[in-house]
């Protein structure tokens, strides 16, 4: 089995989060978001809107791809799938003025036709939906991170600082 990754870092309001969701939505119409992968029963928790998911950390989900989730009983709970038939959704958190950076990602088996249209169309709107104009605190251009367009707008006006949640690196709006 060829494995294939994806990564991309991202800046993202709770607004931007919605409507990178609608969009992945209107190319994804069964999409759901899968609260958290530690669960109290066997049925994964799900969302149609992020907003009303409680963990930081939410899987995109396409029951067309794939009809059940795997998950693995342990301790009275259930753990589900982190990777290789869902998205992975770092959800960006705020801590008091900061924005702090979150991801998607994704482990995948490259041969999985329907896993790949799915992943695509998921970093496809995010990629849509977001811009790559940020700059270091030196001036110098970064392009490893999305930056959607309500948090470039409370950047810009000094509402949010853009951080990096793995390193005290700050960024801004270019």
């Amino acid at each position: 089995m060829a494995e294939k990754s994806k990564q991309v870092l991202l800046f993202l309001d709770p607004l931007d989060e919605e409507a990178v969701f609608g969009d992945i939505e209107a190319a994804v119409p069964d999409v759901r978001l899968v609260d958290g992968s530690r669960w109290p029963t066997s049925t994964p928790p799900t969302h149609s809107h992020v907003g009303d998911c409680t963990q930081g950390i939410v899987y995109l989900w396409s029951p067309s791809v794939r009809p059940e989730l795997p998950f693995r009983e342990r301790g009275g709970a259930f753990d589900g799938p982190s990777s290789g038939v869902v998205v992975q959704w770092w959800r960006s958190q705020t801590v008091g003025d900061e924005l702090r950076s979150g991801r998607f990602a994704v482990g995948f088996d490259a041969a999985d036709v329907a896993m790949k249209e799915f992943v695509d169309a998921a970093f496809g709107s995010l990629r849509r939906m977001t811009t790559d104009r940020l700059q270091a605190e030196d001036g110098t251009a970064i392009r490893q991170y999305r930056l959607g367009p309500v948090a470039a707008a409370a950047a810009s006006g000094g509402i949010y600082r853009l951080k990096s949640v793995s390193a005290d690196v700050y960024y801004r709006v270019r």
